[in-house]
């Protein structure tokens, strides 16, 4: 869904390949990773004994400039669109500040909260 999505909006082309699209779709979900984790796919040290995400040590936006870093080096790679960019930026930067606040909070159901309009 994420990868036609990018499709639809032009930030990937039908014709790349599979392993481009997947590395796409694997970059944006690592940035929304504390909104919708599931415990299995996260480094141990990423949730603390209750389950909380412990933003602090999840080292998020380290893992995703490396996977982001890694698909820039395709032959495919194009600049994304600018309010992909500003979206990107805006999120990455709530995400450090939470970060720096060595926060350990589940931010899951406020994202459904607003995100489902449950």
């Amino acid at each position: 869904m994420v990868g036609q999505g990018a499709v639809r909006l032009g930030i990937l082309e039908p014709t790349f390949p599979q392993e481009v699209i997947e590395n796409f779709v694997k970059i944006c979900t690592m940035m929304v990773e504390p909104l919708n984790y599931i415990a299995a796919d996260l480094p141990p040290e990423a949730l603390n004994k209750n389950g909380a995400y412990r933003w602090g040590f999840a080292n998020l936006p380290k893992r995703v400039a490396k996977q982001a870093g890694q698909a820039a080096l395709s032959q495919h790679f194009k600049t994304p669109l600018k309010e992909f960019t500003l979206f990107s930026r805006k999120l990455l930067g709530v995400f450090s500040l939470i970060d720096a606040l060595k926060a350990e909070f589940d931010a899951r159901p406020l994202a459904r909260r607003y995100l489902l309009q449950e």
